[in-house]
């Protein structure tokens, strides 16, 4: 049986190896300069760099969608400051002299085209009678409905406020 052997120096000290040819680490063509240390295989790497990929793609797309949350949240408390902006015009107005009107000169947010439609509409309380026997007349109150149509590129999105006022 041949053996092989090999000599290293490193420093004050000479190791010598010998090696027989059935050995695992000499038949995967390692030497005593790589004995004891293990590296990573290309797969293993590769794996490695697949899990990694898929978690920053997981995380982008999860402040991705929260950002997008945000804005639209902001756009809709932008657009609903519009409609009780016109709600409390209404009522500054009085409830008998107000009229609906459409407003398309608006912004959400400061950079999204918006119109605001105001319906207001007079209610007849079945509670007191309706139409001709209705004591006090057919208009008990009054209903407003504010509509904000918003949106970019034709994409529309609506808010509406509804409320209620009496006489």
């Amino acid at each position: 049986m041949t053996r092989n052997t090999l000599c290293i120096q490193g420093g004050h000290h000479m190791k010598t190896r010998t090696y027989k040819p059935a050995d695992r680490q000499y038949r995967r063509g390692q030497d005593a300069k790589h004995d004891g240390m293990r590296g990573f295989a290309m797969m293993d790497v590769a794996f490695g760099a697949a899990i990694l990929g898929i978690v920053v793609m997981g995380t982008l797309q999860i402040f991705s969608f929260g950002q997008r949350q945000i804005t639209t949240r902001i756009q809709e408390r932008s657009a609903y400051d519009l409609a009780r902006m016109r709600v409390e015009e209404v009522i500054a107005q009085g409830i008998t002299t107000a009229v609906a009107r459409t407003d398309s000169n608006l912004t959400v947010t400061g950079e999204m085209p918006a119109t605001r439609v105001t319906t207001i509409t007079w209610i007849d309380d079945p509670a007191d009678s309706t139409g001709a026997g209705d004591m006090d007349g057919p208009n008990d109150f009054k209903e407003v409905v504010v509509n904000i149509n918003y949106g970019p590129d034709g994409a529309t999105k609506t808010v509406t406020l509804t409320t209620v006022l009496v006489p």
